[in-house]
């Protein structure tokens, strides 16, 4: 079953390198989203908004747009540019 070596593989690297998670807040978490969206990040989860009742994102609430990077449920101070979270991630 070819496919299971790739689930294998997907695995592997989420074990070796974890998960970025990425939390946008303000209000332009959604043009934020689409910029960060053109760029290649693997094994990445993003969530954000104005107002959300995700764990993740309690008492990060802003009308500032901030873009946090997380691992593990723990996030890196905010930044405000899609290039200062590049950074972050890798």
């Amino acid at each position: 079953y070819g496919s299971a070596y790739s689930n294998w593989a997907i695995q592997l690297l989420n074990e070796v390198y974890g998960i970025n998670e990425i939390a946008i807040t303000g209000v332009e978490a959604e043009a934020v989203k689409l910029e960060l969206s053109n760029h290649y990040i693997p094994n990445k989860i993003v969530l954000g908004g104005v107002g959300s009742n995700l764990p993740l994102l309690k008492g990060k609430e802003s009308n500032d747009t901030k873009i946090y990077v997380c691992r593990n449920k723990v996030c890196q101070l905010p930044v405000k540019t899609v290039e200062e979270a590049l950074l972050n991630i890798k």
